[in-house]
């Protein structure tokens, strides 16, 4: 609804006005009557106005004069109808020059009024669709500044254009939230649906953090199966609201979740002194989500728990342990595989001996984990920091090396680093090339990654990231559109049922072959097969 305020010094023109039309159904209401231009402003001091009706001759402070002091404060969005029973223009004249093209002559026809009501409605709507497109645009050009920061890999023109629309300060995080995929309201959706609810929890972000929204960020990840809202935060959000930074950190996860109506999961990304580092923020955040859900930490998740843990063990302790983590990442940085054996057994006897707490275990875990990504990344320039994080989540985490014993956690660390010389070693460009001729030639077996990386003697999961790059989609995919084009020339060039040629490409299942073919096609088979046959014959006729 849009807010009227009706403003002339006879009663019975105002009451005249309200009765006029019916204001409701047109989309307005009527929030006062003035009968002069000071009234008028002192109801607009507590209260907010989309279309003033204003009688230019008044006692006191008339309308052309109100319209101009309305316009001086910058209400600029105000929409102005100007009402006299004077014809002379130059009343009109003045009034235009301060943006009011609505001028009504006395007495007051309905379809006059109706036509200038909606009028501005329309104009209303027109602004606000305006408004949002601008929006839409702003956070997209902050975004595409925003996401090559949050991956280290930026330049000057990125960081100029965050620090000029974001209002950042000295202590600043990369805070990850998310829909809690264990939840059964959650569980129950479909992707549609778990969509929808993402850009509720977007909305509700922006709408709680108020003057911060423009901190908040739609689907950073854009991964399956994660439908996250990233969030820069600074020590002035907090501040702003007389809140530590815990105490922030609790007050808006309970306010989103009342929001959103589901749970919600949220990891807080180290603290970091400038933006140039917020990739290591970002990055710490990515590490906590996978402790949280390797440890059950519930809601709230952040990272920098660590330190106020390393804090409760003495100063010669600590020293201690960090002498054996930084020989363990030395050995998976030098690939000695018995160096890392001894470095990883000489970390959990020592872990063992101090009777050290559970949590602050797995927090030096963290601790490694985040150093090996980071050298994963200064290996290969190229290299997208997400894909060092989701090699963790595969090989440290899915196959269950995190519970473990020491001889797992070697066997994992022994695997990361020969990943890490790969990505410093291998020629892509020949691997793919020798992987596209076995696929060529076996793509109607049962391939996988697992048996080419053994097969070329290289980490599947790091083949798996060089086919993202080189064909901008998965192994998976690639396979089979391999086997949807073999299909295509058995389905032109034989008679063979559509569950044979199924089967000879290397499908188990009709109905998945089907499926495949026509997100790929978009035709079945069968119609496929119908439709090159009718315009070969065409084609056979024409000739004839």
């Amino acid at each position: 609804m849009l807010n009227v305020l009706i403003v002339d010094d006879e009663p019975f023109i105002r009451e005249g006005l309200r009765l006029l039309i019916d204001w409701e159904a047109e989309g307005f209401n009527i929030i006062g009557e003035a009968s002069d231009g000071m009234e008028a402003l002192e109801m607009l001091e507590y209260t907010r106005a989309d279309l003033i009706i204003c009688d230019i001759q008044m006692p006191g402070m008339g309308g052309l004069q109100l319209l101009q002091e309305i316009r001086r404060r910058g209400m600029d969005d105000v929409d102005f109808v100007v009402l006299s029973g004077f014809r002379e223009f130059s009343y009109a004249q003045t009034a235009m020059q301060y943006g009011c093209l609505n001028y009504i002559i006395k007495p007051i026809s309905r379809d006059d009024l109706l036509t200038i009501v909606r009028g501005v409605s329309e104009q209303s709507k027109q602004r606000q669709i305006a408004e949002e497109n601008r929006e839409v645009r702003d956070s997209a050009m902050l975004e595409r500044n925003l996401l090559p920061i949050l991956k280290g890999k930026y330049d000057q023109i990125n960081l100029d254009y965050v620090r000029d629309n974001l209002e950042l300060s000295g202590k600043i995080r990369y805070i990850n939230i998310e829909l809690d995929m264990s939840d059964p309201k959650v569980q129950g959706r479909t992707e549609e649906n778990r969509r929808s609810l993402q850009r509720v929890l977007y909305a509700s972000i922006k709408n709680i953090l108020g003057r911060w929204g423009d901190h908040a960020f739609f689907d950073v990840a854009k991964e399956e199966n994660c439908y996250d809202v990233g969030l820069i935060y600074c020590d002035l959000m907090s501040d702003n609201m007389s809140m530590s930074e815990q105490e922030f950190f609790d007050w808006l996860v309970s306010r989103t979740e009342v929001s959103v109506e589901c749970g919600i999961v949220m990891q807080v990304g180290g603290e970091v002194d400038r933006l140039e580092r917020l990739s290591e923020s970002y990055r710490s955040a990515a590490i906590a989500k996978l402790m949280q859900d390797f440890q059950g930490d519930g809601v709230l998740c952040v990272a920098d728990k660590q330190q106020q843990m390393q804090a409760e063990l003495s100063g010669e302790a600590y020293g201690h342990l960090r002498t054996r983590l930084d020989n363990l990442v030395s050995a998976v940085e030098r690939g000695d595989r018995h160096e890392i054996e001894t470095a990883v057994d000489a970390l959990y006897r020592h872990m063992g001996e101090s009777s050290m707490d559970y949590r602050f275990m797995s927090m030096n875990i963290n601790h490694i984990l985040f150093r090996l990504i980071n050298m994963a990344v200064e290996k290969d320039s190229h290299l997208d920091q997400q894909e060092a994080v989701n090699y963790i989540i595969e090989n440290a985490f899915d196959k269950g090396v995190m519970r473990g014993s020491a001889a797992h956690f070697a066997k994992f660390c022994v695997e990361y680093s020969d990943y890490l010389h790969q990505l410093e070693s291998q020629s892509a460009g020949n691997i793919l090339g020798m992987v596209e001729r076995e696929i060529a030639e076996k793509y109607m077996t049962n391939i996988s990654l697992k048996q080419l990386g053994e097969r070329f003697y290289i980490n599947s999961a790091y083949l798996g990231q060089l086919f993202k790059k080189q064909y901008g989609m998965s192994f998976k995919d690639y396979l089979n559109m391999v086997r949807i084009n073999n299909s295509v020339e058995l389905l032109a060039n034989t008679d063979m049922k559509v569950y044979e040629i199924s089967a000879a490409v290397g499908y188990q299942s009709v109905d998945y072959f089907v499926n495949k073919f026509v997100a790929q096609r978009g035709h079945t088979p069968a119609k496929f097969r119908k439709t090159m046959r009718t315009g070969s014959e065409v084609q056979q006729d024409d000739q004839d």
